[in-house]
This record gives C-alpha cells, sequence and structure tokens, in this order.
C-alpha cells in the first residue's frame, strides 16, 4: 500500500496525540541518527528499539486493541502498517548513515587490495627464485583477462598465464 493509506489507517480512527507521540519520537531518533556516528550494530538496534515504541504506542490504542481481540490477522496487519510507517520516516537518515558506514570499509578494502596490487615477487617470502621472472609475465597476461569477451579467449590467457609459469618438473629441479 502506499504511505497515505498506512497513514490513513493507523491514524483515522486513532486519537491525535498518538501520531504526535509517533512523530515526535521518530524526530528524536532521527536527531540521535544524525549526531551520533553509529556502527551498524547500533543503527539495527536503534531502529528496532524506535519500531518497537512506536508499535506499542499505537497497540495501546481502544480502537485497536479491540480490532486485536476480534480478527487475530490484524494485529500483522498492525504491525506492517507501523514498519512501513516508520521506514518511511527514517529511510533518508538510515540509508545516509549506512552509505558513510559501508563508505568507510570500501574505502578501507580498496587500499588493501590496491597495496596488494603491487606486491612483487621478492617481497614475497618462500618463494622459489625461479618464478621471480616469470611470475611478472603471467601477471601481464592476468591482466588483460577482463579485456576478452568469449569465454575461450579467457582460457587462452589462462593457459598463457600458466605456460609462463615454470612447469613442475622445472620447478622441482631448482628446488633440489
Amino acid at each position: 500500500e502506499t504511505l497515505q493509506q498506512c497513514t490513513q489507517f493507523l491514524f483515522e480512527e486513532n486519537t491525535p496525540w498518538a501520531r504526535a507521540q509517533l512523530d515526535d519520537i521518530l524526530q528524536k531518533c532521527v536527531v540521535s541518527h544524525k549526531s551520533a556516528g553509529m556502527c551498524l550494530k547500533q543503527l539495527i538496534s536503534n531502529t528496532r528499539q524506535t519500531y518497537q515504541k512506536c508499535l506499542e504506542i499505537v497497540e495501546q490504542d481502544f480502537h485497536f486493541s479491540r480490532k486485536v481481540l476480534t480478527n487475530p490477522n490484524f494485529s500483522m496487519f498492525l504491525a506492517l502498517s507501523v514498519e512501513f510507517y516508520v521506514m518511511s520516516y527514517l529511510h533518508q537518515t538510515i540509508f545516509s548513515e549506512l552509505c558513510y558506514i559501508f563508505g568507510a570499509k570500501d574505502s578501507a578494502l580498496n587500499k588493501i587490495l590496491r597495496n596488494l596490487g603491487t606486491v612483487r615477487p621478492s617481497q614475497i617470502e618462500d618463494l622459489n627464485p625461479v618464478f621471480f621472472t616469470s611470475l611478472p609475465l603471467a601477471q601481464a597476461k592476468m591482466t588483460q583477462l577482463n579485456r576478452e569477451q568469449s569465454p575461450r579467449e579467457k582460457v587462452r590467457l589462462l593457459c598463457e598465464c600458466l605456460m609462463c609459469l615454470p612447469n613442475a618438473s622445472e620447478t622441482g629441479r631448482a628446488m633440489s
């Protein structure tokens, strides 16, 4: 349903103080999200607590409590409507926080990947010296892999990459 239909369902027969209470709780949640740099668990917990508070307020209303007793599905529909209303109110705040949280994690991961992308054979301990000359050639072949479109060409490049590396018999002789 739409937000308008959800709002109409929740507040049509409801007393005006209930909507004011819900909006007040939601506004406090928005302010707390903006003021505190939360981690993901805190963000989830805070949003869940806000939803629970709002649901409790709506369930306390006399009109709804009477309908819940007569129709067991009404309770589920009421909870869904409150969730929709709460998430519609909080979605911009929550998604901006999520972007901030995951943006920081993404940048840290990208930094690690950039640093690992420039590893040289000489920096790897216990690497057989036979690979010092052949590994850069294999890496060059691997960089061409994403440029190819067809699976056949990708397999061909993988084979060429493997051919650049010394085979098992050469490696065995070099190690002994």
